[in-house]
């Protein structure tokens, strides 16, 4: 286009044309023009912005220069079809409660764990106070939903539940009404993080190489209810 004869062009004595621009950053630009998208941005940020004036100088906009689409979190649900026949489920199949019940009761989410949750304590009492929260196998049957906490925490010492989850005796008493449990999972180092919001408590733990559903066991001595406040809906319930 600059040679196309619709722009004045500054030649030097020897009639080669003279671009007042920087000299150091035209070799990226060439080397666009060599490979197209195939080109490989350079990581460093400042010279990126330098980079984008000197390609918005020649006309060009590589696909490099773009933004990328920030990622949505995937929304995360109780599932009926993979919970005890006795939770008490939300409409919107956020919340989860039990009351006194026959049974202990275990939840699944419907997806497979990814990134960050947050779990909010909306109710707590009764005689065990008895909450746990973490991560499952996807092979978890029916009738074993409430024993298959694989990874995570739990307020009893002693507990009975399957798995290697890592119990907090000592937290009990301090789990309450209005407490956050946030659980990230980091899927491309097999790693579970989780973190009280109010005690600031936190830990790590290394889990299987597979898919993992969130899951949360509350005993049928108590009165409990717990919501999924992070990630967002997945859209608005009429």
């Amino acid at each position: 286009a600059m040679f196309s004869g619709k722009f004045n062009v500054t030649n030097d004595e020897q009639g080669r044309a003279f671009i007042d621009r920087d000299g150091s950053a035209f070799r990226h630009v060439l080397n666009y023009l060599r490979n197209g998208e195939d080109w490989i941005a350079p990581d460093d940020p400042y010279l990126l912005k330098t980079l984008k004036q000197e390609f918005t100088y020649y006309g060009l906009a590589p696909r490099q220069f773009d933004e990328p689409e920030e990622e949505q979190p995937m929304a995360v649900e109780w599932d009926y079809m993979r919970s005890s026949d006795e939770a008490d489920i939300s409409h919107d199949s956020r919340t989860v409660s039990t009351d006194y019940t026959f049974a202990d009761i275990g939840v699944c989410s419907t997806n497979p764990l990814s990134g960050i949750v947050k779990i909010r304590i909306d109710r707590f009492d009764g005689i065990d106070k008895f909450l746990g929260l973490g991560v499952t196998s996807a092979s978890v049957e029916q009738q074993e939903i409430d024993r298959q906490l694989l990874y995570g925490w739990s307020t009893e010492g002693q507990s009975h539940y399957v798995g290697r989850h890592n119990t907090k005796k000592d937290w009990t008493d301090d789990w309450t009404v209005g407490d956050v449990i946030e659980l990230e999972l980091l899927k491309t180092r097999n790693i579970l993080k989780i973190h009280h919001n109010r005690l600031n408590l936190r830990s790590e733990m290394q889990v299987p190489d597979t898919e993992l559903y969130l899951q949360a066991i509350m005993s049928s001595q108590d009165s409990c209810q717990i919501s999924i406040i992070y990630p967002p809906p997945a859209s608005p319930i009429p």
